[in-house]
This record gives C-alpha cells, sequence and structure tokens, in this order.
C-alpha cells in the first residue's frame, strides 16, 4: 500500500469501528506523546505536504514501519 493510499483509508476510517459488536463506536484512544521540537517540526511539514493532518502521518507511518 502506497503512502497516500493508506492516508486515504485512515481518513476514511477514522473513528468508525469495524467490529460487529459496537458499529459506529470510536475504535481509536487519545495518548500522549513527546517529540523532540525539531522532529515534530519536520513531521508537520511532511503532512503539510502530503495534505494529511499529523495524527493521519503518524498512523501511515506506523503502519509502513509495521509493514501493514
Amino acid at each position: 500500500m502506497t503512502v497516500e493510499a493508506g492516508a486515504d483509508v485512515f481518513v476514511a476510517g477514522a473513528g468508525i469501528r469495524r467490529s460487529k459488536e459496537k458499529v459506529g463506536e470510536p475504535d481509536k484512544i487519545p495518548i500522549n506523546m513527546r517529540f523532540d521540537i525539531p522532529l515534530l517540526g519536520r513531521i508537520d511539514a511532511e503532512a503539510k505536504r502530503m495534505g494529511i493532518s499529523r495524527t493521519a502521518w503518524l498512523h501511515v507511518a506506523a503502519n509502513k514501519m509495521l509493514g501493514e
């Protein structure tokens, strides 16, 4: 899956539970993370270039690293 396709999948399904038990309920939880300021700036710049949010970019990057 390309990075762009991964971003599209993330955005299309953001916050919608796919399980049969609780259809329509959020399946994502908020977390707190700490980043070095320069790294966060690079992430934000790349997300902006791609036209996606920081969160979407992090999801795409994590999925890419995990081979999904």
